[in-house]
């Protein structure tokens, strides 16, 4: 099964001790079984993960959803979704990888920011143009946005050599590459997945925890190689 994830600079993130759980706060206030229930976030410190460079953190983050639904007898039109991912983050917590790459996680680092004003983040943006031309072997697909086609806007193309395509050179003058999907060697060990223009990847190989995080910090030199800005 795929799996996401983000890469994210940081600074200051709560020092916590194994089991230790940082709950925010947060303004907004949800009525449900007439029990006022903030939304909040959790970041709860497992401890080492299965790499031994890397400490694993658990996320468990709230989002209010305007939704219509009933609880017991009562009717509601708005519900608190609950997100769960885990972070992993070097000995020098300088940087962290999400375990996820969906915007929540954008939404869950400010939330942080807000109850724990120490703490900084930032992402960075990947020139995948400039990726492309470079690795143009190990392109096996792409997708493209903001697309000025007749009723196209969005577009994905994939195959062999398929950057060297004739349809791919006008989705590239015509739009944004989005995303890139890389069969790449790294460190001697053959890898298959999508990398994405806001530091996100999709790990499309069933490997282990430690296998994956290996992985991550092997992408975190491919970011830093064609990272072109903060986000």
């Amino acid at each position: 099964m795929p799996r996401g994830y983000k890469y994210y600079e940081i600074q200051n993130l709560p020092v916590l001790s194994v089991g230790q759980v940082f709950t925010t706060s947060h303004q907004e206030v949800l009525e449900v079984a007439e029990v006022e229930t903030p939304a909040h976030s959790t970041l709860r410190f497992i401890g080492n993960s299965d790499h031994p460079l890397y400490e694993k953190y658990f996320v468990q983050h709230e989002r209010e959803r305007n939704k219509k639904v009933r609880i017991g007898t009562a009717i509601r039109n708005r519900i608190i979704e609950i997100e769960e991912f885990h972070l992993f983050v070097p000995k020098d917590r300088s940087y962290v990888f999400a375990g996820t790459k969906e915007t929540y996680c954008d939404e869950f680092f400010t939330r942080l920011r807000s109850s724990y004003r120490e703490f900084e983040f930032r992402g960075l943006r990947i020139n995948l143009a400039k990726l492309r031309a470079e690795l143009e072997m190990s392109v096996r697909g792409g997708w493209f946005k903001n697309l000025t086609i007749a009723d196209v806007r969005t577009a994905g193309i994939f195959g062999s050599k398929v950057s060297e395509s004739d349809d791919w050179s006008r989705y590239e003058q015509s739009g944004i590459l989005s995303a890139l999907t890389l069969e790449l060697e790294m460190q001697g060990i053959q890898y298959n997945f999508q990398l994405l223009r806001d530091g996100g990847t999709v790990l499309y190989d069933p490997l282990s925890e430690r296998d994956c995080v290996e992985f991550l910090q092997n992408i975190r030199d491919l970011i830093y190689q064609y990272a072109e800005a903060e986000i």
